[in-house]
């Protein structure tokens, strides 16, 4: 069947092709993120103007963060194989609290959104083309909101470009906004990522260091992806939606 996130997405249009678990309308994949150190050069910060549901910002961009890969969760498959996410921390005025209602594969999640973490931008990954037909996307930290029950662990099998394992994801992170940025517009406003911390299932190898080259719209950059501890991991970005707790419908 189609995921909540993607019939909200696309109302009416999603519906399966052909394979019951495959819908017809898909903006954006689900997403695995690496931590990442850079290699070479070091990255020259520089301001840019950001614009989401929250509202704009002059934020400053100060180094290569996370790599995201397109990934395929529990066998629903990747749509564009080419277009990753390169996420760079920022630097910005503190946020406003607001409180969110978010939808994903996993549920609902009422998350108070804290301050922004970091920017993330369409990416090719080892100079293979893409259209990077996808957003840039807004990566605020967030917390379960008071009085909401714990997110409860689940084991999910994630298969993307660096491996293949059964992973548990432990809990909600990073809420990410489509963002305007520097005035280039938004594709898709109602499609938002929420990415979880996630541990890769007891019995699984290790994961194998390796080195990509990176091209967005910033610089050409070659990186380490690295996995570390619990703390330091990678996370998985799911496809979601988002309305304010004040709110009974999707913010436009």
């Amino acid at each position: 069947m189609c995921d909540q996130a993607n019939d909200a997405i696309c109302p009416g249009r999603c519906a399966p092709p052909g394979a019951a678990d495959q819908c017809t309308c898909r903006p954006i994949d689900d997403y695995k993120c690496y931590k990442t150190r850079q290699v070479g050069d070091r990255f020259a910060r520089r301001d840019v103007s950001l614009e989401d549901q929250f509202g704009p910002t002059i934020a400053t961009i100060k180094r290569p963060q996370r790599l995201c890969n397109p990934v395929d969760a529990d066998g629903q498959g990747i749509a564009d194989p080419t277009a990753h996410l390169m996420c760079y921390v920022l630097d910005e005025p503190k946020l406003s609290t607001q409180n969110v209602i978010v939808d994903d594969r996993f549920g609902e999640h009422r998350l108070t959104v804290k301050r922004a973490d970091s920017l993330c931008l369409p990416a090719e990954k080892d100079e293979v083309a893409s259209a990077l037909n996808i957003d840039h996307f807004k990566c605020y930290s967030t917390r379960r909101a008071k009085g909401t029950p714990r997110f409860t662990p689940v084991e999910i099998e994630l298969d993307d470009q660096f491996e293949d394992k059964t992973t548990i994801v432990v809990r909600p992170r990073f809420l990410c906004n489509p963002l305007d940025k520097n005035g280039e517009g938004i594709e898709h406003p109602e499609s938002h990522l929420l990415c979880y911390r996630i541990k890769d299932a007891p019995g699984q190898p290790r994961f194998r260091r390796r080195q990509v080259q990176i091209i967005d719209q910033f610089s050409i950059q070659d990186l380490k992806a690295i996995r570390g501890d619990c703390r330091a991991s990678s996370f998985l970005c799911v496809r979601a939606t988002k309305r304010l707790a004040s709110e009974g419908a999707d913010t436009p």
